[in-house]
């Protein structure tokens, strides 16, 4: 893992073939830091904790079938 330190208004790029990432530090702060992220629309950016609750809830709804029987017995929307 490559661990860079950057300052108030100052960045890195990632390159890969012709695309280009740009991150930008907007501010720095005692336990945050406000990032800016310049992409193309095909870049997906996305918070490493979304990105692991993502692959949580694919491997549980694969190893998961869900029993629908119960459902089968509701009444009919507006009917008693």
């Amino acid at each position: 893992m490559l661990v860079l330190t950057r300052k108030e208004g100052e960045g890195i790029i990632f390159s890969v073939g012709d695309e280009e990432v740009v991150v930008s530090i907007f501010e720095a702060g005692r336990n945050k830091v406000k990032l800016g992220v310049l992409a193309s629309r095909e870049v997906a950016v996305v918070r490493s904790e979304l990105r692991e609750t993502e692959r949580e809830n694919a491997a549980a709804s694969a190893n998961k079938k869900m029993d629908i029987s119960a459902f089968k017995n509701l009444p009919a929307p507006g009917k008693k």
